[in-house]
């Protein structure tokens, strides 16, 4: 008696292939009348395939191809490694799951190449024009894009190494100096309407919050087609002032947090899956161990899976506490007109325990707009100017005599501290006295820019938002400044080197018309808020 088939028939034009028996296989024409049969005992673990002319079937480390013609052995090769799901063919490319990697094999059983996903795949691969889709078990997912597979396949599945801008304010030491290039020219490669919170970004991807809609939501970084949506309202905060630049989610080794009126939730970032949620409200940021949260009111410590370890009271925003080792530092603010009633405050918190390892209240940081760290110093831009702490030492210099209009520091990779204040002139400071030098002389007879808000850097580059600064000559005949109120605004970047400047585009105008900044690699997020006429609310993405 015949045994019941052991695959699913595989149609090939009119032709018919299926088990008839046993180990047997037999290959029939569209009248059910047998054209060959044949032994391939042990072979029938998976799903039999067909392509180019040849039938394939996998045992567990064995792999043979039959000629669809005559039922010859065309080819019979072992397996890398142990077959642990069912393998697919990618054009004339075959795809083998393997024990935590992939490998590749030409339709001869060639080996070409591998990769190693460092988990189990789960279920059957599902290949589509122009890629494949590989799920494990773990829940994550790999996206396999066009190109010849088994020689460069680019993998996209969310890894720390490829974050450049998080936490909001490029990272966790909130620094306006990045090692990520940015770009040189402008031009704009994709766009969205509506009221945007400052991107987050790696290098495929950018993760978004749709202010006007409500909505979190995760996008090609190259073309800013949605992956993922997760609706929720976020917590409020202050998105469009570049002075804060504050958006609701940040990116740690655990996955995307984002800050929810709800409370802190924890999302997949490959698939926008919820993993865990609190009812600890605010604004997250967070290492591989901790989130800390803040919302104005208090600072909220939970460990990675967004368990409540300690609070403290005090007027925290995300641009102002910066985790640090085992130590969460914070500054508390408290905007009064008279200083001596301030009850501004620095201090320090150990991490896990809440104890305050050391405070000082501080009146000139009571208008602290946010600060940065090298690792050493605490330094803030504040209404008094620029202020400074040894943070090993616990010892504070106080507000900057000098520039109290700073708007953005950068920590260099030498140890030099720059500044920019609002007149878009770079200063560095000497960390000895207190003094400050213009680090580049400004361009003459060119057009020179008033830096709006915050600006970043790399090691060839400034961008910002700035609007150019009239005339000199008419500036001292007339006697009066630039009116920021009737102004066009500029994307421009700027050469370190020389302060000329390299590329501009007109982005809006007026304060009618607020922005945020981020960045990617090699490209720029500007959010554009308000309802300036021609400048309708929008995310916008330039890079070269």
């Amino acid at each position: 008696m015949d045994l019941t088939s052991k695959f699913a028939p595989i149609v090939v034009g009119d032709r018919v292939l299926f088990s008839n028996s046993g180990n047997f296989i037999q290959l029939s024409d569209s009248f059910g009348r047998t054209i060959w049969s044949t032994n391939v005992e042990d072979m029938q673990l998976w799903q039999p395939i067909s392509n180019s002319g040849k039938a394939y079937f996998f045992g567990k480390k064995k792999i043979i191809a039959l000629d669809m013609k005559d039922g010859s052995v065309s080819f019979s090769e072992d397996s890398p490694g142990e077959i642990a799901s069912q393998p697919v063919f990618i054009g004339k490319t075959l795809c083998l799951p393997l024990q935590g990697q992939l490998s590749f094999m030409s339709g001869d059983l060639t080996p070409k190449s591998s990769i190693s996903l460092g988990d189990m795949v789960s279920g059957w691969p599902v290949p589509f024009e122009g890629g494949m889709l590989v799920a494990q078990q773990s829940g994550g997912v790999y996206l396999f894009t066009k190109g010849n597979p088994g020689s460069s396949i680019p993998v996209v599945k969310f890894n720390m190494k490829d974050v450049v801008f998080s936490q909001g304010l490029s990272n966790q030491f909130h620094n306006s100096y990045t090692n990520t290039k940015l770009p040189k020219t402008l031009k704009l490669k994709w766009e969205k309407d509506g009221e945007y919170a400052p991107a987050l970004t790696t290098k495929t991807r950018a993760y978004l919050y749709n202010i006007t809609k409500k909505v979190f939501s995760c996008v090609s970084i190259d073309d800013g087609k949605e992956i993922w949506q997760f609706p929720s309202e976020a917590y409020p905060a202050i998105y469009y002032t570049l002075g804060y630049n504050e958006t609701p989610m940040c990116l740690s080794g655990n996955g995307l947090y984002l800050g929810t009126v709800a409370g802190v939730m924890l999302v997949d970032p490959d698939t926008g899956r919820l993993l865990r949620s609190s009812n600890v409200s605010g604004i997250p940021q967070a290492d591989d161990a901790t989130v800390v949260v803040t919302n104005g009111k208090k600072l909220s410590v939970c460990d990675k899976n967004l368990k409540a370890l300690w609070t403290a009271d005090g007027n925290f925003v995300s641009s102002n506490v910066i985790i640090l080792g085992k130590s969460v530092v914070a500054i508390s603010r408290d905007e009064v007109e008279d200083f001596s009633k301030s009850k501004a405050f620095v201090a320090i918190y150990d991490k896990l325990t809440g104890k305050v390892e050391w405070s000082k209240k501080d009146t000139s940081i009571s208008y602290c707009v946010r600060t940065i760290t090298d690792g050493k110093r605490l330094l803030a831009s504040t209404g008094s100017g620029l202020w400074m702490m040894d943070i090993g030492e616990r010892k504070v210099y106080g507000a900057s005599r000098y520039a109290p209009t700073v708007e953005t520091i950068y920590a260099m990779p030498n140890g030099d501290i720059w500044f920019k204040e609002m007149a878009g002139v770079h200063f560095k400071l000497n960390l000895k006295d207190g003094n400050v030098l213009p680090a580049i002389e400004p361009p003459r007879d060119k057009s020179i820019y008033m830096a709006f808000g915050l600006t970043y850097m790399d090691s060839e580059s400034f961008v910002g938002i700035c609007a150019p600064l009239p005339d000199s000559k008419e500036t001292e005949q007339s006697q009066e400044s630039i009116d920021v109120n009737k102004a066009d605004f500029y994307l421009v970047t700027t050469s370190v080197k020389t302060g000329d400047n390299i590329s501009s585009v007109k982005i809006g105008k007026s304060f009618d018309a607020q922005f945020t900044l981020s960045y990617g690699e090699k490209k720029v997020f500007v959010s554009a808020f308000g309802s300036d006429k021609g400048y309708n609310p929008k995310l916008s993405v330039w890079g070269d």
